[in-house]
């Protein structure tokens, strides 16, 4: 079977379908070539390897296993990544969730000052404290599951012990490797389920540079605060046990977003890929923050109106985000077609003949098309909220201006019913007639901006002096 001459009916775009295929160890060689192309780095300073921070290992496949209401997950999890978190051991709000992690860095910040103890005093005492800790911390009654970190932590102990035995060594490399995985572990068992569209990585460059990498799907419109909160997530735990601010890893932020998020000019249209660093203002360099922090905003629908014009420059130099759009486009169903692109849609042919995965699959859809659905509604009623507001300020300036002319209300008022009630009609004529009355008052009265009322009394020329609000005059006493 040519798996070129087979469609594939799943969009890679969907979080769910994106992490199945980045995100699952055993497809690093295809993360590596897509990151490499999305990042502009050549045979110099290409990405040769790369470790996932956010997956379980189960028969070398990467997991994130089935939702239980408490404790451990079942064994009994599908091959793919699913919309739920490795570990549910809270079935909570969002807000009992931030307590949650607010709690696991208090574990962390107690556990580092054990370390500080005698190892064979620790051990005396390890069980006691360790389990009333994580009793208060975990609040659950898992055995099992208290056990496990239990033995972790035990590992990382053992490890700290030096040839005499006496002490605790922190410079120990393998023990920071062990705490590293026990952090990881740690912050996955914490960590809010908003996430799961998230594949976090630890890449290694040709020239052995290490960087912190995280991917985000999503359709979320905040995505500025949402993308420093995630970068602050992978800066802040570098700090943890102890380390030097020379430890805090290099951390690319990778932000494939299926809308624009940056529209409003003409320029802005043209630009599919924005890379955003830490730059001075008056000299627009880095300086010492260069390559600390990368965040990149890579628009698709962008993408798409470029391959029209530029397919040859799409082919060249944004192959995969072709792929992302289209995965069935010619370019990918040529017999010279670079193999990494074979094995990437026979993955997706793999994940689109599972059942299990095509249901979560139709059940994400669904989700991302209501979401649609209620952005438009939003947008709709905005159009004609806004429509209607124009309207309403339109209709106030004639109003005002015949009735500053001397007209009186009571024979022009069915030309406005329309537009506002009988009371609003009555207040508007008082404001002509009264200049002490306070354009705060009408503002708030007709639920229109205090701008547009004073821009509307400007240009049918009414005193607008005595209606503004006064700004009270503070005494200042001098000691």
């Amino acid at each position: 079977m040519d798996i070129r001459n087979i469609n594939i009916h799943i969009k890679p775009i969907y979080d769910i379908t994106f992490k199945n295929l980045f995100g699952v160890e055993g497809n690093e060689l295809i993360l590596i070539h897509f990151l490499n192309q999305i990042l502009g780095r050549n045979k110099n300073n290409e990405i040769v390897d790369l470790e996932y921070l956010n997956v379980e290992k189960v028969d070398n496949i990467g997991l994130i296993t089935n939702k239980k209401k408490r404790g451990r997950p079942s064994t009994k999890v599908p091959k793919y990544f699913t919309k739920t978190s490795k570990m549910d051991i809270h079935d909570n709000d969002n807000n009992e969730m931030n307590n949650i992690n607010i709690k696991s860095v208090l574990f962390y910040n107690n556990f580092q000052n054990f370390l500080d103890l005698k190892l064979d005093d620790l051990l005396n005492c390890f069980n006691e404290n360790v389990n009333n800790l994580l009793e208060k911390i975990l609040e659950i009654e898992d055995i099992t599951l208290r056990e496990d970190i239990k033995e972790q932590i035990n590992n990382i102990l053992k490890k700290y012990k030096t040839n005499n035995n006496e002490y605790f060594n922190i410079e120990n490399n393998e023990t920071t490797k062990e705490i590293n995985r026990f952090k990881n572990y740690m912050a996955d068992l914490f960590k809010p389920e908003e996430n799961d569209s998230v594949i976090n990585m630890e890449a290694t460059t040709k020239d052995d540079e290490r960087i912190n990498i995280e991917i985000q799907i999503n359709e979320d419109r905040e995505m500025y605060k949402r993308t420093l909160f995630y970068a602050s997530k992978i800066i802040h735990p570098s700090l943890l046990f102890g380390n030097k601010y020379k430890k805090i890893p290099k951390v690319v932020m990778i932000n494939i977003l299926n809308f624009n998020l940056l529209n409003n000019t003409k320029e802005e249209m043209t630009i599919p890929h924005w890379e955003f660093t830490l730059k001075d203002k008056n000299t627009n360099e880095e300086k010492g923050f260069k390559d600390l922090l990368n965040i990149h905003f890579i628009e698709l629908p962008k993408y798409k109106e470029y391959a029209v014009k530029h397919r040859n420059k799409m082919i060249d130099n944004y192959s995969w985000i072709l792929f992302l759009n289209d995965p069935n486009d010619e370019y990918f169903k040529r017999d010279d077609i670079p193999e990494v692109f074979i094995n990437a849609r026979e993955q997706l042919f793999l994940l689109q003949a599972d059942p299990d995965f095509i249901e979560l699959y139709e059940q994400r859809e669904k989700e991302i098309m209501d979401e649609k659905s209620k952005m438009e509604g939003k947008y709709d009623e905005g159009l004609i909220k806004g429509r209607k507001e124009g309207e309403k300020i339109g209709e106030l300036k004639y109003l005002m201006k015949s009735l500053k002319k001397g007209e009186k209300l009571k024979e022009i008022k069915d030309d406005y019913k329309e537009i506002f009630t009988e009371e609003e009609l009555e207040i508007i004529n008082s404001f002509v007639e009264d200049k002490s009355y306070k354009i705060k008052d009408l503002a708030l009265q007709l639920d229109l901006d205090e701008d547009i009322i004073l821009e509307v009394c400007e240009k049918v020329n009414l005193d607008v002096q005595e209606r503004k609000e006064k700004k009270r005059k503070i005494k200042i006493k001098y000691f």
